[in-house]
C-alpha cells in the first residue's frame, strides 16, 4: 500500500511535470525568439544612432581599414558586439547607385567593399528609414535572426544600413539553459513530492494495514485484534465504525449461539422423552413383575432405550461437530425396517396411527446400522406426529444392484412449498407440536456421511414419501464429513 501511494504520487507529478515541460518548451521557444529579436532590434537602433553618418559616408570613397574614422567606427561596433554577446560580426551596408556593398565589418577576416545583394526585407531601411527585424531564416552560412537599422547623416538622410545577427544555435542555447533550470525545478519538485508522499503513505498505509489485519482476523473469528488509534480522520472514522460493527456482530453471534444451544437442547430433550417414558414405565412395572421372562424383557427394553438415548446424544454431538464416525457392518435391509417398526409401535398407538410394513428386501446391505436405524426412526416418528389419527404410516426398503433405499410414506396433509424449501435446515419444522426440526437435519447429515441422499415427494392432501438412497457397498468405512 505504501509503495503504491508513493508510486502514484510521484508518477502523477512526473506526468504533470512532463506536460508542463513540453508546454514550457513550446511557449519559451517562441518567447526566446521574440526576446532575442527585440533585444537585437534595440542593439542596432542604439548603435546606429551613435554612428556619425557623415563620417560613415566618407568611408564609401576610401574602402580601406586605414581610412580616417574607420578604426574608430569599427572599434565602437566591436565593443557593441562584445558587450552584447553577439557571436558573429556587425556590419554596415551602403548604397552606391543601385549597388550595395560592405563598408564596416567587425570580422577582420572579411574584406570591405564587397558587393552585397539586398534581401527584400532590407529595402524598407533604405527606402523609408524603417527598423526591420526578421524571424528565423537560413542561408548558406546557417540559420539566423537579424535586425537592421538606418544610419543617418547630419541632414537626416539614410546613408547606410547597420545589421546585427544572432545565430539560431545561440538562441537555442539560451532556451536550453532556461529548460535546464525548469528541469531542475521539476526535479526538486519530484524530490519534495516523493518525500511528502513517503511520509503521507506511512501515515496512511500503516493504519490501513492494521485495519485490514483486524478485518481479516474478524473474518477468521478473532475479534481481539487491536484497531488503529492514531489514524487520519477518514481512516479513523472507518476504524471506529468497524469497531462498533464488530462488537455488534459479536453480540449477535453470542445471542445466536445461545439460541442455537437452546434449540439444540430443546430438540434433544424432545427426542429423549420417548425412551425416557419407556424406561420409566418398565422400571415402574419391573418390581411387581413375578414372571422371570417378563422381567428379562423389561430389563432388556430398559437397556435398549438407554443405548438409544446414548446414540441420540452421540448423533446430536456429531452433527454439531459436522462429522459422523461410521461403524460399517453388513445386515439384511428388512431387519432395519422390522426393528424400527417395533420401536415406533408405542408412539403410533398413542396417536391412533396405523403403522404398516411396506415392501421390503431380505438382501444384505452395508452401512452403520445404528445410525441408519436412527434415520428411519426419525422419519417414521416425524410422519406419525404429522398425520392425523386413523391415517397410515408405511415403512419399507428396496435393494438394487448398486444402491438400496429406505422409504417412509404417510397419508398426511403434505408439506407446504415454503416449508419444503428449508426442510433439511436445522430447526425447520412443520406439522408437529413441540417439534424443533433437528431430526431431519441429522437424517440428511447421516445420509451424506454414507455417500447417499435424501429426497421427498409431497402433495397437498395426498401425503409425503421420504426416500433415503444409499450405496449398497460403501467404498470405505472411514469417518466422513457430515453435510449438515
Amino acid at each position: 500500500m505504501r509503495r503504491r501511494i508513493v508510486g502514484l504520487a510521484v508518477g502523477l507529478v512526473f506526468v504533470f511535470a512532463l506536460i508542463i515541460d513540453l508546454l514550457h518548451f513550446y511557449r519559451e521557444s517562441g518567447h526566446v525568439v521574440r526576446l532575442s529579436t527585440d533585444r537585437l532590434r534595440a542593439i542596432v537602433v542604439t548603435a546606429a544612432a551613435a554612428i556619425d553618418g557623415d563620417a560613415h559616408a566618407e568611408l564609401n570613397g576610401c574602402l580601406d581599414r586605414r581610412c580616417p574614422n574607420y578604426e574608430k567606427l569599427s572599434r565602437y561596433l566591436k565593443t557593441v558586439q562584445d558587450a552584447n554577446g553577439l557571436a558573429t560580426e556587425i556590419y554596415t551596408l551602403q548604397k552606391v547607385g543601385i549597388r550595395t556593398r560592405f563598408i564596416i565589418r567587425t570580422n577582420q577576416d572579411w574584406e570591405i567593399g564587397l558587393p552585397y545583394k539586398l534581401r527584400p526585407e532590407m529595402e524598407p531601411v533604405f527606402d523609408r528609414g524603417e527598423v526591420v527585424t526578421t524571424g528565423v531564416y537560413g542561408d548558406m552560412f546557417g540559420q539566423w535572426v537579424s535586425a537592421y537599422a538606418p544610419i543617418r547623416d547630419s541632414l537626416g538622410r539614410v546613408v547606410a544600413l547597420l545589421e546585427a545577427d544572432y545565430r539560431v544555435q545561440q538562441v537555442l542555447d539560451q532556451l536550453w539553459r532556461e529548460l535546464l533550470e525548469f528541469l531542475l525545478f521539476t526535479w526538486v519538485g519530484l524530490t519534495v513530492t516523493f518525500l511528502l508522499a513517503r511520509r503521507l503513505s506511512t501515515r496512511l498505509a500503516q493504519p490501513l494495514q492494521e485495519l485490514t489485519a483486524a478485518v481479516d482476523a474478524a473474518a477468521a473469528g478473532d475479534n481481539e485484534r487491536e484497531l488503529p488509534k492514531d489514524a487520519p480522520d477518514e481512516i479513523g472514522r472507518l476504524a471506529r465504525h468497524f469497531g462498533v460493527m464488530r462488537e455488534a456482530i459479536q453480540r449477535a453471534r453470542m445471542n445466536e449461539r445461545l439460541a442455537v444451544v437452546g434449540q439444540m437442547a430443546g430438540s434433544l430433550v424432545h427426542d429423549l422423552r420417548g425412551p425416557i417414558q419407556v424406561i420409566s414405565g418398565n422400571a415402574e412395572l419391573l418390581p411387581g413383575e413375578e414372571e422371570p421372562q417378563e422381567r428379562a424383557k423389561m430389563a432388556t427394553r430398559i437397556v435398549e432405550q438407554g443405548r438409544r438415548m446414548e446414540a441420540m446424544c452421540q448423533d446430536v454431538l456429531e452433527f454439531t461437530r459436522g462429522r459422523h464416525t461410521l461403524a460399517f457392518s453388513s445386515f439384511a435391509a428388512s431387519s432395519l425396517v422390522d426393528d424400527v417398526l417395533a420401536d415406533l409401535a408405542p408412539v403410533a398407538a398413542r396417536r391412533a396411527v396405523r403403522l404398516a410394513r411396506g415392501p421390503t428386501s431380505e438382501q444384505q446391505v452395508s452401512g452403520d446400522a445404528d445410525k441408519l436405524r436412527r434415520v428411519l426412526y426419525n422419519l417414521g416418528k416425524n410422519a406419525i406426529e404429522a398425520v392425523g389419527s386413523g391415517k397410515t404410516v408405511e415403512l419399507g426398503c428396496s435393494v438394487e444392484a448398486e444402491r438400496w433405499k429406505l422409504t417412509v410414506r404417510d397419508e398426511g396433509p403434505g408439506i407446504p412449498p415454503e416449508v419444503a424449501e428449508r426442510l433439511f435446515q436445522p430447526f425447520a419444522t412443520h406439522g408437529k407440536s413441540g417439534g424443533t426440526g433437528l431430526g431431519l437435519a441429522i437424517v440428511k447429515s447421516v445420509a451424506d456421511a454414507h455417500g447417499g441422499s435424501v429426497r421427498f415427494e409431497t402433495a397437498a392432501g395426498s401425503g409425503t414419501t421420504f426416500s433415503v438412497e444409499l450405496p449398497r457397498a460403501p467404498a470405505a468405512p472411514s469417518p466422513k464429513p457430515a453435510a449438515g
